[in-house]
């Protein structure tokens, strides 16, 4: 399947479908958003500490673009 997309400016359901394609290709992370975001860790315990700092990135990116998405202004 060959989808264009701007990744620069991605809406937020061509967003969310990199995720899960990115999830399904490393088999390191289960990840859905229904309600929101979760993601569960199926893998082994060597790999944990590099799901979770996946895991945190990919959350900080999902609340980044929502952010940006609906308008608001990136401030500290």
């Amino acid at each position: 399947m060959n989808i264009q997309t701007d990744y620069t400016n991605p809406t937020w359901r061509e967003f969310q479908r990199l995720l899960l394609t990115e999830a399904r290709m490393t088999e390191d992370i289960e990840v859905w958003t229904n309600a929101g975001y979760s993601a569960t860790a199926r893998s082994l315990k060597r790999q944990r500490t590099f799901v979770s700092i996946r895991r945190r990135i990919m959350k900080v990116a999902i609340n980044e673009h929502k952010k940006t998405a609906s308008g608001a202004t990136l401030t500290a």
